[in-house]
């Protein structure tokens, strides 16, 4: 974890940098108050921010998505997204990507790579990480995983919620999202305000807890 409430701003979700093997993907940017300290703690962490090759972009809220525009500009990376966060990242929508609620005016994003189908293959390094679309607390929302270190790990961002019309949530199809995360049976969950749940079945009741507040 490289950035989160305590490490870069209390503003930020958390953003998580993983290793490839000679190049990194770094899962969401925070909301630009301080994105600096991202680039810091990645560094702190022994790693060279210009080996950077994907900023994997979870969904297009503020707290996930305002310190693109530094980060790229810092490290060279590309931006890859499910396509339903491309428009409101490129007209700079405060009120789809909840900067609004935040006290913040998003400037627009341009990502570089976008997906349409039901899941794409970020490669880096000697790695590869899935990104899954899981529409829900958002149309565009996607959740990430792969095998890292010999545990499947995943990183569900938003799994809580919140839902809001303002926001294209869809609690219906939250519900079978989360059924999907369930059926991966990740060793470790990564999540975008909890941070991060160990253990198998701690990771199924993190998520049911969840399904059980809205059912």
């Amino acid at each position: 974890m490289v950035g989160d409430g305590r490490l870069s701003h209390p503003k930020d979700a958390c953003a998580y940098l993983i290793d490839g093997g000679g190049e990194f993907a770094l899962i969401d940017t925070g909301a630009g108050e301080n994105p600096a300290a991202i680039i810091r703690n990645i560094e702190a962490a022994g790693a060279d921010p210009g080996k950077i090759k994907w900023i994997l972009i979870t969904h297009c809220h503020i707290d996930h998505i305002g310190g693109i525009n530094y980060i790229r500009g810092k490290t060279g990376a590309q931006v890859m997204c499910h396509e339903k966060a491309a428009e409101p990242l490129a007209i700079g929508d405060n009120n789809l990507t909840a900067a609004k609620w935040y006290g913040i005016s998003l400037e627009p994003i341009t990502v570089d790579v976008t997906f349409q189908k039901p899941s794409e293959i970020a490669r880096f390094g000697d790695s590869e990480l899935t990104l899954l679309h899981t529409p829900g607390h958002s149309p565009d929302s996607i959740s990430i995983y792969g095998m890292i270190a010999g545990q499947k790990t995943l990183f569900g961002q938003d799994i809580h919620g919140p839902f809001s019309p303002a926001l294209g949530s869809d609690i219906e199809q939250w519900k079978q999202s989360m059924h999907k995360l369930i059926a991966l049976k990740a060793d470790i969950l990564c999540e975008g305000h909890y941070g991060v749940i160990r253990g198998n079945k701690d990771v199924e009741r993190f998520i049911r807890s969840f399904l059980d507040e809205y059912e």
